[in-house]
């Protein structure tokens, strides 16, 4: 699934248990809301094009699935809370 570029906010609880495989989540993207991946054990691979990563909710990992980020961020997603390795 590709959001739309105009998003800024995925709101809270979002896509639980929705069948999701992938995600595309756009750029101008600047939160994410706790739980809007709960229980989305169909979700493999997620893609953040933000340069900035998006404040997550406390509560919220993006570790259960494969984060892709634009490569000159890498380490700012390693270290922003929530976004794992």
């Amino acid at each position: 699934m590709i959001l739309s570029e105009g998003l800024e906010t995925i709101g809270t609880y979002a896509f639980e248990y929705t069948p999701l495989k992938s995600l595309v989540i756009p750029a101008n993207v600047t939160s994410i809301g706790g739980g809007a991946f709960k229980e989305c054990t169909n979700l493999k691979y997620v893609t953040c094009k933000s340069t900035t990563p998006p404040a997550l909710t406390i509560g919220e990992s993006l570790t259960s699935f494969k984060v892709f980020v634009p490569a000159e961020t890498v380490d700012d997603y390693r270290v922003a809370d929530g976004w794992g390795q």
